[in-house]
């Protein structure tokens, strides 16, 4: 978990986490409606690693979002997941809209234009991790990912090398089998 420097209080903390969450609900009704008429797109674009302007910093440690909010899938399966162009306009429609690089992420939205980050922490194929097993043992993201609140764009901070999961598993006292990550 990422603490907060400067946390959003009382009225403004809600107003935005409600504002986020209708933007999710009506922004997944209208990528529903949207995905049902139109046809299936071809292969996805090639991966840019800024698509957007985002920041880290903005999200986490000033607006105080959980990294589960954007990246919805870690508790449920391998990949934490990278979040929709429809899950950042959910919100952007009523936070901020008439910012600049909000206006252009929306522009690109109601386009129908696919966002394609870079990725930055791959594991090679013969190892098995799943974030699920991570996040419901109360382990931070940040243990692996570094102080992302501090981050304009996601960089890779820890080494994540065989050597590094197996230490942090003898200091949790966690399984270190061979299966264990490699099944």
């Amino acid at each position: 978990m990422v603490y907060m420097r400067r946390p959003l209080h009382g009225e403004m903390r809600v107003a935005v986490l409600l504002a986020a969450a209708i933007g999710i609900f009506l922004t997944a009704a209208v990528t529903t409606l949207r995905s049902s008429t139109q046809p299936e797109a071809a292969a996805p674009p090639a991966a840019e690693s800024a698509p957007i302007d985002f920041s880290h910093e903005t999200h986490v440690t000033m607006a105080g979002l959980d990294c589960q909010l954007c990246h919805a899938y870690a508790r449920r399966g391998p990949l934490a997941g990278m979040p929709p162009l429809s899950r950042c306009a959910g919100c952007h429609r009523f936070v901020l809209p008439e910012s600049p690089d909000v206006a252009r992420l929306l522009a690109r939205f109601d386009a129908g234009e696919p966002l394609a980050w870079a990725r930055v922490h791959d594991l090679p194929d013969h190892v098995r991790f799943t974030h699920k097993r991570h996040v419901r043992a109360g382990i931070a993201c940040g243990a692996c990912h570094g102080d992302v609140g501090r981050m304009q764009l996601a960089e890779q901070t820890a080494p994540l090398t065989m050597n590094w999961c197996v230490g942090c598993h003898e200091a949790r006292q966690a399984p270190i089998d061979c299966v264990t990550c490699h099944y």
